[in-house]
């Protein structure tokens, strides 16, 4: 896997002399109250606090790439959970509480094997993320699941100056994202689209940073998804 940063330096070449600014991205509305029940059984670090959940519906066609895992039976509409979690743990902590789970995943998972993740979880951490992939099964169906890591405060300061970029990006019809993609995966190996759908730990990052504006702790990221 490429670096999950890479897009963003011929993304920011391309929109530098583009007029007006740009906001972050606002996140979607989940379901928020004194106490969110967890609709997914992945156990979470000791002491975390579920912020808010909302259910997830992708459909992948020939057209959509899935390079963590939580997508990995082709074509059709896959359906699951998100979850949004604060930890009172550091995000060394986090990082080290995640690769324990690598080693040894809960019962009833297993993990997904991606490759060589290394490289990737390196830039990743850079912007204070780092995340993994299991997989387990529901009612005989594969289900998998993205775990992602975050220290807020940290991707927010390291994002900060391609936020206003990233959101205006969003906004571009279809056209003009084209070849914009196919550049940038010609050389880091996926496109920016595909960089910030939100099943890619980049995206769920993105769209849960407003979570934490006014704390700090540390995130949980969850996202689980089953083809119907």
């Amino acid at each position: 896997m490429k670096s999950l940063t890479a897009p963003f330096v011929l993304l920011f070449a391309f929109l530098a002399a583009c007029s007006g600014g740009g906001g972050q991205r606002a996140s979607s509305s989940p379901t928020v109250g004194p106490s969110v029940a967890n609709p997914i059984s992945f156990p979470l670090v000791g002491g975390s606090k579920i912020l808010a959940a909302k259910d997830y519906t992708q459909t992948v066609n020939s057209n959509s790439t899935s390079y963590n895992g939580v997508l990995m039976q082709g074509n059709g509409t896959y359906k699951g959970s998100e979850v949004i979690a604060a930890a009172p743990s550091s995000f060394a902590q986090l990082r080290t509480w995640l690769r324990s789970l690598d080693a040894k995943p809960p019962t009833a998972y297993q993990r997904l094997s991606n490759g060589n993740m290394d490289d990737a979880r390196a830039n990743a951490g850079r912007i204070g993320l780092d995340f993994s992939t299991f997989q387990t099964t529901r009612d005989g169906k594969p289900v998998g699941l993205l775990v992602v890591v975050m220290d807020p405060a940290v991707t927010a300061r390291k994002l900060g100056p391609v936020l206003g970029l990233i959101s205006r990006y969003r906004n571009l019809p279809d056209f003009a994202k084209a070849p914009i993609d196919n550049q940038v995966k010609q050389q880091t190996g996926f496109s920016v689209t595909e960089a910030l759908q939100p099943q890619s730990p980049l995206g769920m990052a993105l769209d849960s940073l407003g979570e934490f504006a006014h704390t700090n702790q540390r995130a949980i990221l969850l996202l689980d998804a089953r083809k119907e």
